[in-house]
């Protein structure tokens, strides 16, 4: 498998699972705050993904104009961001929990990907699936 492909696949399933766990442990307690996270999480999962596929088409050599490609993904990934954060500010609009919880799950994906890119694990699971 390609290794961008890879990472970005084991970026997304960490970050999934780090959004359900974090979204579901709150629920009991801060359940506007939990559905902003799962509401953030998800919603920065679904822009790394398409981030990370139209970055694997530049490093293909399959996007020929690349300044329109580049402005086109930014539009639609602060588009997506912008549409996440209204919605989780109409959960709770006088204490704004849910919008807080949004802002910390949209940068889940964006701390799961920091650390894969530097500690390697990400590798380490590539070489298993490899082997075998």
């Amino acid at each position: 498998m390609e290794p961008l492909k890879h990472f970005r696949l084991i970026c997304v399933r960490v970050s999934l699972i780090i959004t359900a766990l974090a979204g579901f442990g709150l629920y009991k307690f801060y359940p506007q705050t939990a559905k902003g996270v799962l509401l953030g999480g998800i919603g920065g999962v679904l822009v790394f993904w398409l981030f990370a596929v139209s970055l694997e088409k530049v490093a293909n050599g399959a996007e020929p104009q690349l300044k329109l490609h580049a402005y086109r993904w930014t539009l639609l990934r602060l588009i997506v961001y912008g549409l996440v954060l209204i919605k989780a500010y109409t959960l709770d609009t006088r204490s704004l929990s849910g919008l807080f919880g949004a802002a910390g799950g949209l940068l889940i994906v964006r701390a799961v990907t920091l650390v894969l890119g530097l500690t390697g694990l990400d590798l380490e699971k590539q070489k298993e699936t490899e082997e075998s």
